[in-house]
């Protein structure tokens, strides 16, 4: 006996069925041409987003060293022509160096030699960076503050016509210590010891500051932070030797290539003559 069953509507229905593997096709063909464009261009906006990211943080690396590279005419005297070498690693990026000689004059007849003899150099005072510690005025304090890099802070200060240097760590006054700077203030980052931890300084060059202020990075394996804090400028000598180099009227040309991985992410080309 068949039943059939009238519905509010008054429509006669009959026995339900299921749904046929053809309708399943067609809907999930439909559900397909609508959602995978959607997906693709999720997707390429999270790769462009990661994509954006590495450039900005490659093109401020790429800055960063190139005016370090730029500011050290013995390394570019000894790096000219050696072809592309691994110059730093940094944030998981890897940054190749490639430095050429394009021009060569004459040796300016103001000065043979590029002279810089550390001995000569009437230092004000010295951090001296050993394997774990910096030792400052005969006091030693440990590099790390538990596993963190400890940051140090250095202000350079003049009150009644004497000069200062206020040491501090982790934000506490350690010593202070009055300097007596000839022409200019020069302060001496001394690493005597190999070793990983590094050493992380914060200067403030106070205002009332009439002098030069200059420091000078001896035997440095890329373990110092240095960090300007203050608003008025410092030079900073890195690969301090007491060598002599001798070289001429040189134009060197400098290129920075970035790779995450084995992609390229960025390149940067300069120019800086030394004479």
């Amino acid at each position: 006996m068949r039943i059939l069953i009238r519905s509010k509507f008054g429509k006669i229905m009959g026995p339900s069925r299921g749904v046929t593997l053809p309708e399943i096709l067609v809907s999930v063909s439909i559900f397909s041409i609508i959602v995978i464009p959607f997906l693709a261009t999720f997707l390429s906006a999270t790769e462009n987003n990661v994509s954006s990211k590495d450039k900005l943080n490659t093109s401020v690396l790429s800055e960063r060293l190139m005016d370090d590279i730029k500011a050290r005419p013995l390394f570019l005297a000894s790096k000219a022509g050696v072809g592309n070498f691994l110059y730093s690693s940094d944030s998981g990026y890897e940054v190749y160096c490639n430095i050429e000689e394009v021009y060569r004059g004459a040796l300016p007849t103001s000065s043979a030699k590029y002279e810089f003899n550390l001995d000569t150099v009437n230092s004000c005072q010295e951090f001296l960076i050993n394997e774990d510690t910096v030792d400052v005025d005969g006091s030693n304090f440990n590099l790390l503050n538990g596993t963190d890099t400890e940051i140090f802070n250095l202000k350079i200060k003049k009150n009644a016509g004497s000069y200062f240097n206020e040491f501090y760590k982790g934000g506490n006054l350690q010593s202070t210590e009055q300097i007596f700077p000839e022409d200019k203030i020069n302060e001496k980052i001394n690493f005597a010891k190999n070793g990983s931890d590094k050493f992380e300084l914060h200067v403030t060059v106070d205002s009332t500051v009439d002098k030069e202020v200059s420091f000078y990075i001896i035997d440095d394996s890329n373990r110092l932070i240095l960090v300007n804090d203050g608003d008025k400028s410092f030079n900073q000598y890195f690969n301090a030797s007491s060598k002599e180099a001798p070289y001429s009227d040189v134009l060197y040309k400098i290129e920075i290539s970035v790779f995450k991985g084995s992609d390229s992410i960025n390149k940067l080309v300069s120019y800086v003559n030394k004479q």
